[in-house]
């Protein structure tokens, strides 16, 4: 029988793994993340999460990284709602975000960003310095071209605040 520290740390790895995989499910094919095992080891594998969804690896890399935009904007503010409806408050935080739900959330936010820089190196080098340089200079993306992941995490705390603050998910 495994304590109640174990239970509770792979019950929140377990929701942390799945709001990754919701919001990453388009990025699949480029990237390899973290399976949950019946151990406290993890392997990776794209294959071992859901073999045969999203976009076959032919899918153009643009046409996914718009997919994964727009599943970003749904699927995360879902994920973090959800988040927010089980876990009504923020223990220990007082609301301010550090408690339990804080800790989820930020995981989450945080491999998202981590699972979109591994695709921008799997679609190549050139694009991400690009991005990179972009962002230095203070700009914007631009049309059609990929976003930086400063940019992608600027916009998942935005859609933190807004679902804290009863923005966009009811």
């Amino acid at each position: 029988m495994q304590g109640i520290d174990q239970v509770l740390r792979k019950t929140c790895e377990n929701v942390i793994e799945h709001g990754v995989r919701v919001v990453c499910q388009v990025l699949l094919p480029w990237v390899s993340l973290p399976v949950a095992s019946s151990s406290s080891s993890t392997t990776t594998g794209t294959a071992a999460l859901n073999p045969g969804s999203g976009p076959p690896l032919s899918a153009p890399p643009r046409q996914a990284e718009t997919l994964f935009r727009e599943s970003c904007t749904r699927e995360f503010r879902n994920v973090v709602g959800k988040i927010k409806l089980y876990l009504d408050f923020s223990v220990g935080g007082g609301g301010t975000g550090i408690g339990t739900r804080g800790v989820l959330v930020r995981h989450v936010r945080e491999r998202v960003v981590e699972c979109y820089r591994e695709f921008l190196d799997a679609v190549g080098q050139s694009q991400v310095v690009k991005v990179k340089k972009e962002e230095e200079e203070g700009k914007e993306e631009g049309e059609g071209e990929f976003m930086g992941v400063g940019v992608l995490g600027r916009m998942l705390s935005e859609i933190v605040e807004q679902v804290e603050g009863g923005v966009g998910y009811s």
